[in-house]
């Protein structure tokens, strides 16, 4: 039910002759849809968040087991080749290193991409709808 403050509205009733109780019951009603609205939010967005998490996942595996049979190739190489000038031993360590390294660079890499506030859009609904609550209740 819509309550007007200004008689412009006709056919709605000025808030001061509305019962309390009839205030509160629409106050309850209408917080309850919002309350019923950020739900839905949160279970869109979560949807969203964990859909691209399955397909960055699923990528990130198919990609790193190709990648590892490639990098084992090459090491192979990499390893033979340089014990043509060193040590087998030493030749393996050297390549151990790098492959380390780049490791360690790919993990700051794909951590810098991760998303850091999930459902943001819902923590600032909820935000402004506990704010516009505040403002209807004092």
């Amino acid at each position: 039910m819509a309550y007007a403050s200004s008689p412009q509205n006709a056919g709605e009733r000025p808030l001061q002759s509305v019962p309390t109780g009839e205030l509160l019951g629409d106050l309850f009603r209408q917080s309850s849809d919002l309350f019923k609205k950020e739900i839905e939010l949160a279970r869109s967005e979560a949807r969203e968040t964990v859909k691209a998490a399955v397909s960055a996942t699923v990528g990130m595996v198919v990609a790193g087991m190709l990648g590892m049979l490639a990098l084992a190739a090459f090491c192979a190489s990499a390893v033979l080749a340089l014990a043509k000038n060193m040590e087998p031993w030493a030749a393996a360590l050297v390549v151990g290193v790098v492959l380390l390294v780049i490791a360690g660079i790919t993990i700051v890499s794909v951590r810098s991409k991760a998303k850091k506030s999930p459902l943001e859009r819902t923590q600032r609904t909820v935000k402004e709808d506990v704010q516009w609550a505040k403002e209807r209740v004092a």
